[in-house]
């Protein structure tokens, strides 16, 4: 309850927490690093392999079905615009366990039901004796009592019918890792670049950029799609501004971090990121009314992050110092917010705007600019 209230909190309201993103779910209660995978784009094997694998090393595991409403199902029996967690990944042996006869993932509902119609329902004759030995955590597949806890159990070439995707969080506070970051305030939209220096080669490290919450912001009119957020381009140099070594163009809350493993790195490189956030929909000139984030940095060592002066800017929220807590955006009502644009000269309107599109749609809806010459050149 007291999680509920906080999570509301931060968000703005209860209504701004309904619906959402798994990642956002998993960041916000961990602060880590959540890889997001589409099941059309994997195969069955290679989906059920990395889910086991990041299971074995205790990584939090969801997976989420298409959209829709959620008082409806698809053909598995598993509900429309739902997120899931996966408990487990595992085989199931023959007799003398060591042949792989299947590969079955263990899935609950949040909701504590399940309506689930696959081959390995819980009233399956599949399910032997022997099979019902080896499934994780002692639990009962065939057991009504079971399913009524909303636990099923899927097999591999089904999971990608049932679910439209799935994450992994590589949650690895235990082996000692933390998130340094560095907030920036007030963001024109420009390039901006910030350096790492890393004393030591221990561990990976995990880089994103984050600004604030779906739903914390209104949307529509300054979220590009679907509300998802601002489009960010982020670029990762070692040692060099001539030697990016990794980048992407991502839109915010469904985009994987961008992980350096510990054998592309030596103790004493320093990493150069240059973050460059576009404010604006991609349909709408309308920019964003609060334009900041924070870039992110996931690693076993306690790292700087700094700007191009050397400075740093890690504020917490959590009632730590130094803490911006008390006067933080995400306390401010902002669904009274109306954005708008007021061009005195097409010179406001060519830098105001992110492509010819919007260019044009800011001129045909503010006519006097062309028709006044005064005020093409910003002389009124």
């Amino acid at each position: 309850m007291i999680l509920e209230k906080a999570f509301a909190k931060m968000k703005g309201s209860y209504a701004a927490t309904d619906g959402g993103y798994i990642t956002e779910g998993m960041t916000t209660l961990t602060g880590c690093p959540v890889f997001h995978y589409n099941s059309s784009l994997i195969t069955d094997a290679a989906a059920h392999a990395a889910v086991k694998a990041a299971n074995d090393l205790n990584y939090i595991l969801g997976a989420g079905t298409n959209g829709g409403q959620d008082t409806s199902t698809n053909t598995c029996g598993v509900a429309n615009g739902h997120a899931y967690t996966i408990i487990s990944a595992f085989f199931l042996y023959d007799t003398d366990g060591t042949t792989v006869l299947h590969k079955l993932y263990m899935v609950r509902n949040p909701w504590g039901v399940t309506y689930f119609t696959g081959t390995w329902r819980y009233d399956s004759g599949l399910w032997t004796t022997a099979f019902k030995a080896q499934v994780p955590h002692g639990i009962d597949p065939s057991s009504a009592a079971s399913a009524d806890d909303g636990i099923f159990f899927v097999l591999d070439s089904e999971f990608s019918t049932c679910f439209q995707d799935f994450q992994i969080g590589h949650y690895r506070d235990g082996d000692g890792y933390s998130n340094d970051w560095y907030d920036k305030e007030g963001d024109g939209g420009g390039r901006n670049v910030y350096s790492v220096n890393v004393p030591a080669n221990n561990g990976d490290l995990y880089i994103k950029s984050n600004t604030y919450h779906h739903s914390s912001v209104p949307g529509g009119v300054c979220w590009s799609v679907n509300n998802a957020g601002p489009i960010v381009r982020l670029q990762v140099y070692k040692n060099s501004m001539d030697n990016e070594i990794a980048g992407k163009t991502y839109m915010e809350s469904i985009s994987d971090p961008i992980q350096i493993t510990s054998s592309d790195y030596s103790a004493g490189d320093t990493f150069y990121i240059a973050v460059q956030y576009n404010w604006a929909g991609l349909l709408d000139w309308r920019t964003h009314p609060f334009s900041d984030y924070t870039l992110h940095v996931y690693s076993k060592q306690n790292l700087e992050v700094k700007n191009s002066k050397g400075n740093t800017n890690m504020w917490h929220m959590d009632g730590q110092y130094p803490s911006r807590f008390e006067d933080s955006h995400y306390r401010k009502d902002t669904t009274d917010w109306t954005p708008e644009f007021k061009p005195r000269s097409i010179v406001d309107v060519w830098y105001a705007s992110n492509n010819v599109g919007q260019f044009a749609y800011i001129v045909l809806n503010n006519f006097w600019l062309v028709v006044y010459p005064l005020d093409i050149f910003g002389l009124n």
